[in-house]
């Protein structure tokens, strides 16, 4: 993939996350709306604050293994650079953002460079996962990417017989379970 399509297709993505952004953050907390939302932002407060990797908001903060932990550790890393959860949901964008040129080299992959150019607008473009990946504090922000990247990778070992796609595939697989625990994605690359 030229490197024009890839920075293209990342700016129309960020784009379009940014216009969904300035459209609902008058309207509604964005970093609050869904119950993952405050959840993951309890549970990297309570690491920073209290040690603890607990969803409780008031004493005893019980450990707890409900959500994976990827996304609120780096959340709490995110809090404890800038202050706040805000700064995370633009950092969320951008690495969202890279889930459209993703798709392409997926696509590039496995079809023509049309059907390929297709997939990255239209991902970039799908309204649902522009808000979730790039409006709300959700898992989304870092699962998606890591997920499709580790696809990619694994499509290429399958492909060119690439040791090191494989291991890197392992490893972002590993990162996106940490990150969302649903291995039903899983199957339909397999």
């Amino acid at each position: 993939m030229n490197k024009l399509k890839f920075i293209t297709l990342f700016f129309l993505a960020l784009t379009f996350e940014l216009f969904l952004f300035f459209i609902f953050h008058k309207k509604i907390d964005t970093t609050a709306l869904f119950v993952d939302s405050r959840d993951y932002q309890v549970i990297a407060l309570n690491i920073i604050n209290h040690g603890t990797f607990s969803h409780a908001e008031n004493a005893p903060y019980e450990p707890s293994n409900f959500r994976a932990p990827l996304y609120p550790l780096w959340l709490g890393l995110m809090y404890l650079i800038f202050k706040s959860f805000k700064i995370a949901l633009f950092a969320g964008m951008a690495i969202f953002a890279l889930a459209s040129p993703i798709t392409y080299l997926i696509a590039e992959e496995l079809f023509d460079k049309k059907v390929a150019w297709l997939s990255g607008i239209l991902f970039a473009f799908e309204p649902w996962a522009a808000f979730l990946g790039g409006t709300t504090i959700m898992s989304e922000q870092l699962f998606v990417p890591m997920f499709l990247l580790s696809a990619y990778l694994f499509i290429r070992y399958l492909k060119y017989n690439f040791k090191g796609s494989f291991y890197l595939s392992a490893l972002f697989f590993g990162a996106a379970t940490l990150t969302r625990p649903y291995l039903l994605y899983f199957w339909p690359i397999i």
